[in-house]
């Protein structure tokens, strides 16, 4: 390591050159991968420049370098900003470089690829494809076609990579990868700036439905959830920067917040009603991130507005929960997610943190405000009637309000003898 880093650090004239600094093809794979247009990337190179030019980004991506790496990792459909050395990293004495060392991979390294190449789409860029006859081995052998495949090379192709991009059905393009990759990601920022999603949120929620009923796993709902948090994210209403936060005021947020959040609270609402335990952590970690403290300063009920997509997927996800009989849901509801309090930092239950007002600081009757919000999303994501939900969300905030009052529940995370956990809701 200490012999090859002075190989691919850059010093400071380096920097000043550009020499060992990421590319436009590396920064364009980067802001693909923030917008969500990417979502894997196995890289055979031993540098770690797309791992600098997402953090140039303000993203800290998954890095798996060795065998053991991948079998410690989270499914690829969890994944999100995913960088994976298949190779290894010059950090890693480990590498493999020698054509004995790239004839065959470890078995949990094949498993990993055969699912990577069979379920999702492919863009390969710049690989001849002459040396590393095992990574050959589990393209030639992927039976999938569903997801489209497209081979750059700064030359036209020949040899084995000519033959594995017609085995693959793959589009050609001749072109670099700095020009050609740049162009792809203005063409769709372009997109992105002229169009708004044409999918409506009530056909989401159907297909939503319909993959979750499908016994597989959800990957097309999952990616969808992560898009739709990561497009809440970027907004200018729900920013966390002084520069930006201090230009809304709470009057001006809330229409925007109301109408940014319909997507993503029919989703978790779906998922709370049709999910199950392992689509419940999908969505359970954005509530934390969203409803932890805000360290700023200015109006009050700006600053607890910027919980706002806690606190409709809490109510909304809890309310289906109860309508649904996911009693499982409920408790997770009530015990966690854990984030700080906002006087003391003390770690407790989401459910004592996150509230109606934050939402409707306005409101004389909060409740009765996100009620009326989320009363028409539940009823299209989970077809339900009107009744229904209504008769849920009483419930569940009365059964929020008793869990709350009784701090032996908080401090030991359990109901008393004898009564069923209800959701934290209301």
């Amino acid at each position: 390591m200490h012999i090859l880093r002075p190989m691919f650090e850059p010093t400071d004239a380096d920097r000043n050159a550009g020499i060992k600094v990421p590319s436009a093809a590396h920064r364009a794979l980067a802001a693909m991968m923030r917008d969500g247009l990417i979502r894997i990337i196995v890289t055979l190179n031993f540098d770690l420049l797309i791992e600098t030019a997402l953090r140039d980004r303000g993203i800290e991506p998954t890095v798996v370098s060795t065998p053991e790496d991948v079998a410690g990792m989270e499914p690829l459909h969890a994944q999100q900003y995913l960088v994976w050395h298949l190779h290894g990293d010059y950090t890693n004495p480990a590498m493999l470089n020698t054509p004995d060392e790239l004839r065959a991979y470890p078995d949990v390294v094949i498993t990993r690829l055969d699912e990577l190449f069979d379920q999702y789409g492919l863009l390969v860029v710049g690989w001849s494809a002459k040396w590393d006859s095992a990574l050959v081995s589990v393209l030639e052998r992927c039976p999938s076609r569903r997801y489209p495949a497209f081979w750059l090379d700064c030359s036209e192709l020949a040899g084995p990579a000519q033959r594995l991009a017609v085995g693959r059905d793959a589009v050609t393009v001749t072109a670099g990868a700095d020009e050609w990759l740049s162009d792809v990601l203005d063409a769709c920022t372009a997109l992105a700036d002229r169009t708004t999603d044409p999918v409506t949120t009530v056909a989401i929620a159907h297909a939503a439905k319909r993959e979750l009923a499908s016994g597989v796993t959800a990957i097309a709902t999952h990616d969808r959830l992560e898009r739709e948090a990561d497009r809440l994210a970027s907004l200018d209403v729900l920013s966390h920067a002084p520069s930006v936060f201090n230009t809304i005021s709470y009057a001006q947020r809330l229409p925007l917040l109301e109408d940014e959040l319909e997507l993503w609270t029919t989703l978790v609402g779906t998922l709370g009603y049709w999910g199950n335990p392992h689509t419940d952590a999908w969505w359970l970690r954005h509530v934390a991130r969203w409803a932890a403290p805000k360290r700023l300063s200015g109006a009050t009920d700006a600053i607890y507005s910027l919980a706002s997509p806690a606190v409709t997927a809490f109510y909304s996800a809890g309310t289906a929960a109860v309508a649904a009989g996911r009693w499982s849901l409920v408790a997770r509801l009530l015990l966690g997610p854990r984030v700080a309090s906002r006087n003391t930092g003390e770690t407790m239950p989401a459910c004592f943190v996150i509230r109606p007002s934050d939402m409707y600081a306005s409101s004389h009757w909060a409740s009765r405000e996100l009620f009326h919000y989320v009363e028409p999303l539940l009823v299209e994501a989970a077809g339900l009637s009107a009744a229904t939900v209504k008769d849920a969300w009483e419930g569940a905030r009365v059964s929020r309000a008793r869990y709350c009052h009784r701090p032996w529940e908080a401090t030991t995370g359990r109901p008393p003898a004898g009564r069923a956990p209800v959701c934290a809701s209301g």
